[in-house]
């Protein structure tokens, strides 16, 4: 069971409530600062305050603030829950900057102690638990552990979205691939094109490039050249970028009549 579901003796609901009437005001720091509350928060109490008071104080922003000032006032660590809290109602209110930052610092916090799962699953949660929730929150967090350079965590939460039926965007799907097939994790590239496909998402031109690369790349040229007729059929006419894939891939593996014979082909 979740974490968030057990009773917590901490929770102090007058705190809250007084933190949540506070937050309410314009000069919300000034009154804090000058209040014994700096001295009560607890990791748990923000979580009390991010959740319960979202709809009182109805400003993700300030909430934003709250959550770094508070960081900066207990000195200890910010709990799971509170980090995907703050994320998805950010990406519910479109601010997806914040939101990169607050899945970052979660990330960096909660690294050593927690497995990605913990977290994804955590956010899930979260996700669920606020109406019409934006699903932007997974592409973030793909974006992010990608930019860590933490591709199989990114692979993971592409994954364990998907069996949820929650689909990350195509352009980070692409991007996830272009990545797995830079840093030539293959067996990861064919799970998320895999799994692409099995969503039945509508592939564009990029998706077609990192496939054509994909192929070349483990020397399947008859493949390559497949997908290059395969997108034809499909109303989405290979670029000049995409043959070029596959001419180099084919002059690499020495099949050079066959380079010559698409090279011709291209030129039609």
């Amino acid at each position: 069971g979740f974490l968030q579901l057990t009773t917590h003796r901490r929770r102090n609901p007058k705190l809250c409530s007084k933190i949540s009437d506070f937050l309410r005001e314009p000069n919300w720091q000034m009154l804090m600062d000058s209040s014994d509350i700096r001295k009560k928060l607890s990791p748990q109490v923000v979580r009390t305050v991010l959740h319960r008071h979202y709809n009182q104080v109805g400003d993700p922003k300030r909430l934003l603030d709250f959550f770094y000032w508070s960081k900066s006032k207990m000195g200890l660590p910010q709990n799971l829950d509170s980090f995907s809290i703050l994320a998805v109602n950010l990406c519910n209110s479109n601010l997806f900057g914040p939101a990169n930052g607050a899945l970052a610092q979660m990330i960096k916090t909660h690294l050593s102690s927690l497995s990605a799962s913990a977290i994804l699953n955590s956010i899930l949660y979260w996700f669920r638990n606020y109406k019409g929730s934006n699903p932007i929150v997974f592409d973030i967090l793909i974006d992010t552990y990608k930019k860590m350079g933490m591709l199989v965590e990114a692979t993971d939460v592409f994954l364990a979205a998907k069996s949820n039926e929650i689909l990350p965007s195509l352009r980070c799907c692409n991007s996830l691939l272009k990545d797995l097939l830079k840093g030539n994790i293959m067996e990861l590239f064919w799970k998320v094109y895999n799994g692409m496909l099995d969503a039945k998402m509508g592939f564009d031109v990029y998706t077609y490039k990192n496939l054509v690369g994909a192929l070349c790349k483990v020397g399947d040229v008859k493949g390559a050249k497949r997908v290059l007729f395969e997108m034809g059929e499909k109303g989405c006419n290979p670029n000049l970028f995409i043959y070029n894939v596959v001419f180099e891939g084919m002059c690499r593996l020495g099949a050079i009549n066959e380079a010559l014979e698409l090279k011709k082909f291209m030129s039609e």
